[in-house]
């Protein structure tokens, strides 16, 4: 297949690009002007910032949208919402105009909030309740995709996305840059679930799923009984099973040979100290824990129930313990 696709020299996107290169498929990189794409692959130009519709795309092409900002700072909340809501409608307008075959966007389960429990994890059919402004700006742009007629959209709402390499605003960083540290708080025994996925189970699940839309034909045409209402097409992805907070402790631990001390705090403190962080942040002071942040790590808030995938027939390739190792193990070499 060809695949049109952003972020080509990301955290994710280069891990995707690589993958695509190995199997041999065709690959229209879109980025910034002046970017560094590697050989042998075509390459146009789309920015994030100024985002217009890009040249090159061709009826039959599976569009991939990787990119995304990840910076959360209040000032920048207009550029924020253009780079990660705008984007992405521009790209699917244009995706539909060349008669793209699919369209897959990279959202977060952040759009969501931290509304599931471990009793009741989050569904695709949850409602949104973002606790950021990243999973709003996600939440705006699936909803914005929902007005999109005639373009076949895949949606997929990942946890957080850890490995080599990872973006150092990412939550992921911030776990394995603090459990390199001599203080690690967690909520409790750290028993609740923390709602992660290996870059390389995403990298596949992605593929899992353009095959299998390509190989079905797409959705129902419009106006057909069967079709579907716009962007039905939304699949929860997680490592599996889900670890808790405690065993990715221990296990990054034992990848460094050494672990901070962990000091456990109840709820009710970290809960204040999240409302703390918020209300600094709003006032332009930096803190280091925030709502989201405790609701992420203390929390099986954010824990989603990936049923309908693994039904399809999707299993995670990596195990989430040796993708833990691998990548604790590049973080040592930095």
């Amino acid at each position: 297949m060809r695949v049109v696709l952003t972020g080509a020299t990301g955290f994710l996107g280069g891990a995707l690009l690589r993958r695509l290169q190995e199997r041999g498929d065709e690959v229209l990189a879109l980025g910034r002007p002046g970017i560094d794409i590697p050989d042998g692959v075509e390459g146009a130009a789309f920015d994030l910032a100024d985002p217009r519709p890009p040249r090159g795309l061709r009826p039959g092409d599976v569009v991939i949208h990787c990119a995304a900002l990840l910076s959360h700072a209040r000032e920048e909340r207009e550029a924020f919402l253009r780079a990660n809501t705008g984007s992405v409608l521009v790209l699917a307008r244009a995706a539909r105009e060349a008669g793209a075959a699919l369209f897959q966007f990279i959202s977060t389960v952040s759009a969501l909030g931290p509304t599931g429990t471990a009793a009741r994890p989050l569904r695709e059919d949850f409602p949104f309740h973002p606790a950021s402004l990243y999973g709003e700006s996600k939440m705006l742009a699936e909803q914005a995709l929902a007005g999109v007629a005639g373009l076949h959209v895949q949606i997929l709402r990942p946890g957080v996305i850890y490995g080599p390499g990872a973006n150092p605003h990412s939550s992921a960083a911030r776990v394995f840059r603090h459990m390199r540290g001599a203080v690690f708080f967690r909520r409790g025994a750290g028993a609740n679930h923390f709602n992660i996925i290996a870059r390389d189970n995403l990298v596949d699940a992605l593929l899992f799923l353009a095959d299998r839309a390509l190989a079905q034909g797409g959705p129902p045409p419009p106006g057909d009984p069967a079709a579907l209402p716009p962007c039905p097409d939304t699949w929860m992805v997680r490592d599996e099973p889900c670890p808790t907070m405690r065993q990715v402790q221990e296990w990054i631990g034992a990848a460094y040979g050494r672990r901070p001390l962990i000091l456990p705090l109840p709820g009710w403190l970290l809960a204040g100290l999240g409302a703390l962080g918020d209300a600094l942040r709003a006032r332009g002071r930096s803190f280091p824990f925030s709502r989201e942040l405790v609701q992420g790590f203390g929390t099986s808030g954010y824990l989603s129930d990936q049923g309908r995938l693994l039904a399809a027939g999707w299993r995670p390739p990596r195990a989430t313990r040796d993708a833990l190792a691998e990548t604790a193990a590049h973080c040592a070499r930095q």
